[in-house]
């Protein structure tokens, strides 16, 4: 998982501008630190930034956006802690529910 991980405007901006390799070291981190989120080279083929910014300026960025892609697909571990932090709100739900039946029914 990266340390930085850029907005698709601010990559954008910062890539037309030329400051893009700047911004992690300004960070302190490694440039291979950085990412971007893995739909963007789509988003700067035919998306809403290409109308925004231009076929030229696009182009020259889908390199880069390929490059820093990454995977944010959870890990097994984080989806465990997820499941059971649902599991919980699910009990404490149905407990409630049930306090409020057995009021209703009194």
């Amino acid at each position: 998982m990266p340390l930085l991980l850029f907005d698709s405007d601010a990559f954008c901006k910062l890539g037309i501008a030329g400051l893009l390799e700047e911004i992690p070291p300004t960070f302190g981190i490694a440039a291979n630190d950085a990412g971007c989120l893995p739909a963007l080279p789509h988003m700067l083929r035919r998306g809403k930034l290409r109308k925004t910014f231009g076929d030229a300026d696009c182009d020259k960025l889908i390199p880069a956006a390929e490059q820093l892609a990454v995977d944010l697909s959870p890990s097994a571990a984080w989806l465990d802690k997820l499941t059971v932090w649902i599991g919980s709100i699910s009990v404490r739900r149905s407990s409630s529910q049930r306090s409020r039946n057995m009021e209703a029914c009194l």
